[in-house]
């Protein structure tokens, strides 16, 4: 969602073409009202970028090749140990 949207929705401040938010360590930072934010909880956010989402995909969600098989992605707690070759 837009910085925009979460302060309508969490009744954050706003000072002109910026809104004022608490980041994950609970410091206030202000962010442009396009900018991407996500909700982390505690009335805290997080900035969205495509380029970090990409590094935290796992390795093996899109490796196919012909003579291995396609790797799953694991779930829950243990989503870490279970992705990629054994």
């Amino acid at each position: 969602m837009s910085a925009q949207k979460a302060a309508k929705e969490y009744g954050l401040k706003r000072k002109g073409n910026k809104v004022i938010m608490k980041n994950s360590s609970g410091k206030k930072i202000e962010v442009d009202k396009n900018m991407k934010v996500y909700h982390r909880g505690r009335g805290r956010f997080a900035t969205y970028s495509n380029a970090r989402d990409k590094k935290r995909q796992s390795r093996g969600v899109n490796q196919i090749s012909p003579r291995s098989k396609s790797y799953k992605v694991g779930k829950g707690s243990y989503r870490h140990t279970k992705d990629g070759k054994r």
